[in-house]
C-alpha cells in the first residue's frame, strides 16, 4: 500500500469519504420487516373478490360458446389471481402501499358493491 504522502489532497479526501461511507453502511441497521395488519388482508381480499366477480360477470355475458365459457369461468380467474399473488410475493411493499391508499379504498368498495349487486339474481 502506498504511503499517505503519495496521495494528492483530492485523492486523500476521496479515500476519507469512502472510508466514512463504508463505516456508515456497516453500522446501518437492516430495514424493519413488513408488518401486515388484518385490515390490509381484508382490503387485499376485496381486490381478489372483485377480480373473481368481474370475470364471473364477463363469463355470464359471453356464455353462448362453451369454449369462451370455459375460459371465463375456469382459466381467466386463475391467471389473474396468480398474477396478483405473484405481485404480492415479488414486491409486498408496493402492494401494501397500494392497499393502504385511501383512493384505492374509495374505489374498491363501490366496485365490489356494484359487482355483488350485478351477480346476485333478483328472482
Amino acid at each position: 500500500m502506498p504511503e499517505q504522502a503519495d496521495y494528492t489532497d483530492t485523492e486523500r479526501n476521496l479515500l476519507d469519504a469512502l472510508h466514512r461511507f463504508i463505516k456508515e453502511e456497516a453500522s446501518a441497521k437492516p430495514d424493519a420487516p413488513i408488518k401486515f395488519r388484518v385490515a390490509d388482508l381484508l382490503w387485499l381480499l376485496t381486490f381478489f373478490l372483485c377480480i373473481w366477480l368481474g370475470v364471473y360477470l364477463l363469463g355470464q355475458s359471453f356464455s353462448s360458446d362453451e369454449a369462451s365459457k370455459f375460459v371465463f369461468d375456469r382459466v381467466l380467474p386463475w391467471f389473474l389471481n396468480f398474477g396478483a399473488i405473484a405481485t404480492v410475493l415479488k414486491s409486498p411493499d408496493s402492494v401494501l402501499a397500494f392497499v393502504r391508499n385511501s383512493v384505492y379504498r374509495w374505489i374498491i368498495v363501490p366496485v365490489l358493491a356494484l359487482f355483488s349487486f350485478a351477480a346476485t339474481p333478483v328472482f
